[in-house]
C-alpha cells in the first residue's frame, strides 16, 4: 500500500518538472502539426487499382474518310529503372490496325515516353476504339498490365449511337472527352 502514494507522488513531480521547463523555454518541446500533417492524421479513404504504373496520351486525330489510312501516335509513360515492357494493338470491330508494330517491345531503362506510331484505317463510316495494352515485366520477374483505348472516327456522320451514352466534358488540360457512367465492383 505504500509504494502507491510514492508513485503517485514520483508521477506529479515528473509532470511538474515538465510543466516548468516548457514554461521557460516555450515553443522547445512543442510541435504544431502543419496543414499536410493533419490532413494525414485524417483516414483517408483510398483505392490503388492493380496494374503496372503505366500513363497514356495520344496525338490528335484527323478526319479520315471510308476508305483512307489515318495515323495517331500513343505516348506511353512509366517510371520503371529496369524490365521490359510489350505494347499490343488492336482494332476495335470493322476497325483495320496496320503494320508490323501491332507488337512492340520497349526497354524500360530507356528513358520514355515511349512512341507507339499507329495507322489504321476502315471501309465503314463509324466510332472505333483502338486497343492499347501495355504488359511490364520487371527485372524480378513481377508481370503487370494497363490498358488504355484510342477513339477513332471514321468519316463525317459516323454511327454515333455509342458517343451519346456519354456526355462530352473538357478536363482539366483543356481536352475534350466523352465521358461514361460507370460502376465498379472491388472485392
Amino acid at each position: 500500500m505504500r509504494q502507491t502514494p510514492i508513485k503517485i507522488a514520483l508521477a506529479v513531480a515528473f509532470f511538474c518538472a515538465c510543466s516548468l521547463h516548457a514554461a521557460a523555454h516555450p515553443g522547445a518541446h512543442t510541435h504544431e502539426p502543419s496543414s499536410s500533417e493533419k490532413s494525414k492524421a485524417q483516414p483517408e479513404i483510398s483505392h490503388v487499382k492493380m496494374g503496372a504504373s503505366v500513363a497514356f496520351k495520344h496525338s490528335e486525330l484527323d478526319t479520315v474518310q471510308p476508305g483512307e489510312n489515318g495515323r495517331v501516335t500513343v505516348f506511353v509513360s512509366e517510371a520503371y529503372p529496369d524490365g521490359r515492357m510489350t505494347v499490343t494493338l488492336r482494332g476495335s470491330d470493322g476497325l483495320d490496325v496496320f503494320g508490323a508494330e501491332r507488337s512492340m517491345q520497349f526497354d524500360l531503362s530507356n528513358a520514355g515516353p515511349h512512341e507507339v506510331s499507329i495507322s489504321f484505317g476502315a471501309e465503314t463510316a463509324g466510332d472505333y476504339r483502338i486497343g492499347v495494352t501495355a504488359s511490364v515485366e520487371l527485372g524480378t520477374g513481377q508481370k503487370m498490365g494497363r490498358a488504355y483505348a484510342v477513339p477513332v472516327r471514321i468519316g463525317k456522320g459516323g454511327n454515333t449511337s455509342v458517343a451519346s451514352k456519354g456526355s462530352v466534358q473538357t478536363d482539366v488540360t483543356g481536352e475534350r472527352r466523352i465521358v461514361f457512367q460507370a460502376v465498379e465492383t472491388i472485392r
